[in-house]
């Protein structure tokens, strides 16, 4: 499979010597977001919700605040309210101020770290401001998870994922499942019991998808199906398969940039579309077989990240894939 792509890359470089980078040969014209983290917020804030949004959802983009960020994606799709992301857990950012006034937010919700005085300061006078946090990124999420429910939420399906900043990447592949389905995302220790906060959330009626690294956790969940690969690439081909059959669109992000998935995961679930994971240079086997099967339906590609995390090469080589039908050519 990586001899494929390699050939179809090398094709591509040759390509692109005479070869505009947006001259398509026909069919799919790409669209790019490219910038920092909060900026690609704000980009897709204002296209998923281009007559403005009541609510907004405020968390870092920091990555050791991630964790407290990736089980928001449920709640911005029951509430419709975008995801936009503060430079750091204690400033806004202008860019961010600026797409709160531009959707004309009443009421922004913060998760996490950036529930706290600095940025309560910073936001426009007359906001409505809520804070959804807790002590840990357990009780967090399990906040979260409440509003989600009490929002109209459906509780009956839940995700888990690892807690363990090195296995996010996992909560990031079903971010978007999780905004389509409005259903919670819970974070999980690497072993021992179920903390305690969840005490009240887990409920044998329930279904409970354990992806990625989360399946080496013992402790019974009700109803378990584990989503889970030999890496994070067949982690999230896994999850795609099961919940999206025949998308006619794509969101595209780099596994080695988590907040740029973050970012794309929430506008993925709220348009239906698989969130798919790519390396820097080379399209991953899972991923690929993946798109190959979606390609005869797939219109529109829509990659988020910036000319180092997402190569013009990649993104031509992601449209032809699909122009083509899922043959390489």
């Amino acid at each position: 499979m990586l001899r494929k792509i390699a050939v179809a890359v090398a094709a591509l470089t040759t390509s692109l010597v005479t070869v505009p980078f947006h001259a398509w040969a026909a069919g799919i014209t790409p669209t790019e977001v490219v910038g920092t983290a909060p900026a690609a917020a704000a980009t897709l804030a204002s296209r998923a919700y281009p007559k403005g949004a009541s609510t907004a959802i405020l968390t870092s983009a920091l990555v050791q605040n991630l964790a407290d960020a990736v089980t928001a994606a449920p709640l911005s799709a029951v509430l419709k309210a975008p995801i936009l992301l503060t430079t750091g857990p204690m400033s806004v950012g202008s860019q961010t101020l600026a797409e709160i006034k531009t959707l004309r937010v009443q009421k922004v919700i913060l998760i996490g770290a950036v529930d706290n005085a600095a940025i309560r300061s910073q936001l426009p006078h007359g906001i409505s401001v809520v804070g959804y946090a807790g002590s840990t990124r357990y009780r967090t999420s399990a906040v979260v998870f409440k509003h989600v429910e009490l929002a109209g939420g459906n509780p009956k399906t839940v995700f888990y994922a690892s807690a363990n900043d090195a296995n996010l990447t996992d909560a990031l592949t079903v971010d978007d499942v999780a905004a389509a389905t409005k259903s919670p995302i819970l974070l999980l220790p690497p072993s021992g019991k179920v903390p305690l906060a969840y005490s009240n959330l887990i409920k044998p009626s329930q279904t409970s998808y354990v992806v990625g690294a989360a399946v080496s956790y013992h402790a019974p969940l009700p109803h378990e199906v584990n989503l889970a690969g030999v890496d994070r690439f067949t982690t999230a081909t896994l999850v795609n398969q099961r919940f999206f059959h025949h998308p006619t669109g794509i969101v595209v992000t780099n596994a080695g940039y988590l907040l740029d998935a973050l970012v794309a995961s929430p506008y993925a679930g709220r348009q239906s579309m698989p969130l798919i994971m790519v390396g820097t240079h080379v399209i991953p086997g899972p991923s690929y077989d993946y798109l190959a099967q979606i390609a005869p339906g797939v219109h529109s590609v829509l990659t988020v990240g910036n000319a180092v995390a997402m190569s013009p090469l990649m993104v031509q080589a992601l449209v032809q894939l699909m122009e083509s039908g899922g043959s390489p050519g």
